[in-house]
């Protein structure tokens, strides 16, 4: 997904209207998955899952292209942990 975010691809309405679809898809079955959480008290009562989607949703997408120049596991767990701690995860 983080590839297709292009310029190039974004122009193209048929290409654009897929890679939402999909980013849609994902953030709707992440919602779904919070939301559960929360639920059986994994997560607080008052988490808000519609808006802290599309900031994990973001954070993802600058993931994948920073790991396409340099990937070192040890310091992405290192980052994602100290990102999901920061958003009550």
């Amino acid at each position: 997904m983080a590839a297709s975010l292009t310029r190039e691809v974004l122009e193209e309405p048929s290409l654009k209207k897929f890679v939402q679809q999909e980013i849609s898809k994902m953030s709707e079955a992440m919602i779904a998955r919070l939301k559960a959480d929360q639920q059986t008290g994994l997560l607080p009562p008052d988490f808000d899952a519609e808006t802290v989607v599309p900031i994990i949703i973001t954070y993802i997408q600058g993931q994948w292209r920073m790991a396409l120049m340099s990937y070192n596991r040890a310091q992405f767990e290192k980052q994602i942990d100290v990102f999901l701690t920061g958003l009550g995860l």
